[in-house]
């Protein structure tokens, strides 16, 4: 499956004094997606949540506000995959919970996921169909 993004500037701080950012995440797909996230928040924890399930149909966003740096992404439907080289645990079900060193999980629940660098403002990642142009690149939002 192909990637892409856009990005967006809108300049804000988190209340420990770190850049806040929104990650945005839409399916461009043609079929429902289910998508999984890793990302700093704005508390001053120095690990990352990592949340799942968001259900999107064809068309649909989901927004989350993230601390800005590194954030991860991944994307499953009934045919294909958006991941990347990132190794994180996830759950069947919906869920939330910390990233921790210690945390250990089966090899069916380790997926890889995309690594973004979510700069101040907002990025606009499009999970997109096989027929799509890579390295597409939008501006605004």
């Amino acid at each position: 499956m192909l990637l892409t993004f856009a990005k967006a500037n809108a300049d804000r701080a988190a209340p420990d004094g770190l850049a806040m950012s929104t990650l945005r995440v839409c399916n461009k797909a043609g079929e429902k997606v289910s998508v999984a996230l890793s990302y700093r928040d704005a508390n001053e924890s120095e690990y990352f949540v990592v949340r799942g399930w968001f259900n999107l149909d064809d068309g649909e966003c989901t927004s989350q506000r993230v601390v800005s740096g590194s954030a991860y992404v991944y994307g499953a439907s009934d045919t294909g995959t958006w991941d990347g080289s990132a190794p994180i645990c996830i759950e069947r079900q919906q869920f939330m919970r910390m990233r921790t060193p210690n945390y250990t999980c089966g090899p069916d629940e380790l997926k890889n996921f995309r690594e973004l660098n979510v700069v101040t403002g907002t990025l606009t990642f499009n999970l997109l169909d096989d027929d799509s142009d890579d390295d597409e690149e939008e501006k605004g939002d």
